[in-house]
């Protein structure tokens, strides 16, 4: 009897091994296809300040701060590329990929050009002008949020902020701000028609 149990337990695990490795291979396939969304551009839809709930945060190596946050509840508030240099100030874009396979995800690099001379972290000492980060892969064809919060006075740098998109080595699109100083005295609308890059005119 004791014979019969131990060959039906074997008989149980040799199954239950024989499911996990056929299960796997699907696994790797499945995880394979939903990140293997090639994008071939993406539409920008909305452009402002917003607000938002920090639910988290992400290490982000190659940012100022060292992470990004995660956001939920997100409002948008004014469609503008206008922006205050507050704290507290939230602004961004709303973009879709647009690409295939459809309903597929497709991972993305955010890359903020910032003005000169760049946010200066007083805690490491570093400049940074150029700023790398990865949001969550993003569903094509679907709308996604990024942006930026003021959260300490020395990320406040007045000038022409610029968003790109990239997948790998293709830029998709691009959104640009024009973050001002506190006190400084809003745009003229004869200054916005020039065509100053630091004073475009919404997306939408």
């Amino acid at each position: 009897m004791k014979t019969a149990v131990s060959k039906l337990k074997r008989a149980r695990l040799l199954a239950h091994l024989c499911w996990v490795a056929l299960l796997t291979p699907c696994l790797l396939i499945f995880s394979s296809f939903v990140e293997a969304g090639r994008a071939e551009r993406a539409q920008i839809i909305w452009a402002g300040t917003y607000a938002a709930q920090i639910i988290g945060t992400v290490a982000q190596p190659a940012t100022a701060m060292g992470k990004t946050n995660r956001l939920g509840s997100i409002r948008k508030l004014e469609t503008t590329t206008t922006v205050r240099g507050k704290l507290g100030t939230s602004f961004g874009f709303e973009y879709a990929l647009i690409g295939g396979p459809a309903g597929a995800q497709a991972a993305i690099e955010i890359v903020v050009i910032l003005p000169e001379p760049g946010l200066l972290n007083p805690t490491s000492g570093k400049r940074t002008r150029r700023e790398r980060w990865r949001p969550s892969p993003s569903l094509l064809g679907g709308a996604t949020i990024v942006g930026y919060q003021f959260e300490m006075d020395w990320e406040i740098v007045p000038g022409r902020w610029i968003f790109e998109i990239w997948q790998s080595d293709r830029k998709l699109g691009e959104q640009s701000f024009c973050v001002l100083s506190e006190k400084a005295p809003a745009p003229s609308n004869k200054e916005t028609d020039k065509g100053d890059p630091c004073h475009s005119a919404a997306t939408a």
